[in-house]
């Protein structure tokens, strides 16, 4: 206890440790075989891609996994160069690296994987991916190189309906005339019973019968117009009946919002705002991406900035629903909130 040095009674003696040099001779990679598919990978490795899934519909998901093992310095692999797929949407997901050693020699796994969106229906081809390493038993590079993958995509069964008018039943009813009384006017015996009355024709009453039938009649054609207008011009009944469908779908969607694990609340926003704005531009709005969005807005006068804030929303949407990427409770509904503004302001500025 009294040892300690609290009380002054213990001293301490400086002591330096010092372990010996290691020389360790590092020799230059051989410029004759390396190619600019060389990864900067050195050691044995190997390279497997699959996916989750072969059979899938039109927007369906897939996960594409793609595996790097081996023994070297796998920890600087950065994967395989990924062509451009044209019928395709990818999103990344964060890689996962699994350390091994044997034998004093340092390795692992790499595992890389992608969301794959199919955007058309058929056989579709994710081509082989590959990469160049330096072999140190062999001295030479080699080519670490994957299999072809053939995907068959069916047509999306969630088609669209539209209902635009509902058939109504008439009934129509006959009453017979019923006698409510007898009577006649009493009989006057001369002209002092009857008395002059003159119209003004400047009185607020006059001019309200003498329009009450014009306004009728206008009012009457218009109605016919409008419902002739809802029956046989489909863009226009789509486009007016948007929003009122959006907010149909919106209620459902705030159930999702406490559900932190779920991907519904973003399948389901994302779906329910193409659609609006399919209706509001009379397409499909299932299949809508971003440029398609953004050059259809441009053609209806909508401004940048408005344009530019839905594409925000609909990447943010796609990434919870494919990505992995998870909003909060909060942030879920000031994003809900986000898309219902913005539905109003398109409501009103895409005129049909």
């Amino acid at each position: 206890f009294f040892d300690d040095s609290f009380f002054g009674f213990s001293r301490t003696e400086p002591k330096i440790f010092q372990s010996s040099p290691v020389s360790v001779e590092v020799r230059p990679l051989p410029s004759e075989g390396m190619t600019p598919l060389y990864s900067g990978l050195v050691g044995e490795f190997s390279l497997e891609t699959g996916v989750s899934k072969k059979e899938l519909e039109v927007g369906d998901t897939t996960t594409l996994t793609i595996t790097i093992e081996g023994k070297g310095n796998i920890k600087d692999a950065q994967g395989p160069e990924f062509p451009p797929l044209d019928y395709f949407k990818t999103y990344d997901d964060k890689p996962a690296f699994t350390a091994k050693t044997s034998r004093n020699i340092f390795g692992g796994t790499l595992t890389i994987k992608k969301a794959l969106v199919p955007l058309k229906a058929g056989a579709l081809k994710v081509p082989a991916l590959s990469f160049t390493y330096f072999n140190p038993a062999s001295e030479t590079f080699e080519l670490a190189k994957s299999s072809p993958l053939m995907l068959t995509v069916l047509p999306s069964r969630d088609k669209e309906k539209l209902h635009i008018v509902e058939a109504l039943g008439t009934t129509t009813s006959k009453e017979e005339v019923k006698i409510l009384g007898k009577d006649i006017l009493p009989i006057n015996t001369s002209l002092s019973a009857l008395n002059f009355y003159s119209l003004n024709p400047w009185h607020w009453i006059y001019w309200f019968f003498f329009f009450l039938p014009i306004l009728g009649y206008a009012g009457s054609v218009m109605m016919m117009q409008r419902k002739r207008r809802w029956e046989e011009d489909v863009s226009y009944a789509r486009s007016k009946s948007a929003l009122k469908k959006f907010n149909k779908k919106i209620t459902a969607v705030k159930r999702q919002i406490e559900k932190e694990d779920s991907s519904e609340f973003y399948r389901l926003t994302s779906k329910a705002f193409k659609d609006f704005l399919g209706d509001k531009l009379n397409i499909t709005g299932s299949a809508l991406t971003s440029l398609e969005i953004e050059s259809r807005l441009y053609a209806c006068s909508v401004q940048k900035e408005n344009i530019d804030q839905a594409k925000t929303i609909l990447g943010t949407l796609e990434s919870g629903q494919f990505a992995f990427h998870r909003l909060s409770t909060q942030e879920k509904a000031v994003l809900l909130q986000q898309v219902k503004d913005l539905a109003v302001f398109f409501d009103k500025q895409i005129k049909q």
